[in-house]
């Protein structure tokens, strides 16, 4: 009986029968490998007769998001605060305002810097445009 253990589910049926074994399902919706990956093998790989059931339990864990820690994007010129949400793998939703820092200077920040969020996340910016003219 081949071992099957770290294939997909479909590799591992193939296999098993194509050997002469029967093969039976179980999930574990804990484990922390690929959805659809076996994970365990009952009986383990061996000399076995044909036509026994091999029970494999298969990952159907959903994987999680990675995550990481907003900066503090306040004070920063937008193009520097654009070059390190890159880095740090987020993306900015941009809008502006009026107010007495310099143009394109970002005044605020939504989530707060130190919050953890999935990567990718938008954060939104608001970018001043400078004092507001007056009449």
């Amino acid at each position: 009986m081949p071992d099957v253990t770290g294939e997909s589910l479909d590799t591992a049926r193939s296999l098993l029968e194509k050997a002469g074994f029967k093969v039976s399902t179980a999930e574990d919706p804990h484990s922390s490998e690929p959805a659809g990956t076996v994970t365990q093998q009952t009986p383990a790989a061996g000399p076995f007769t044909q036509g026994q059931t091999v029970a494999l339990v298969v990952s159907s864990a959903v994987p999680q998001p990675a995550y990481t820690t907003v900066p503090s994007f306040k004070g920063l010129d937008i193009a520097a605060a654009r070059l390190l949400a890159d880095q740090v793998g987020l993306a900015l939703n941009e809008s502006t305002e009026a107010g007495p820092d310099p143009a394109g200077t970002v005044i605020s920040q939504d989530p707060a810097p130190g919050t953890a969020v999935a990567l990718g996340a938008s954060i939104d910016v608001i970018v001043s445009s400078g004092p507001a003219a007056t009449p």
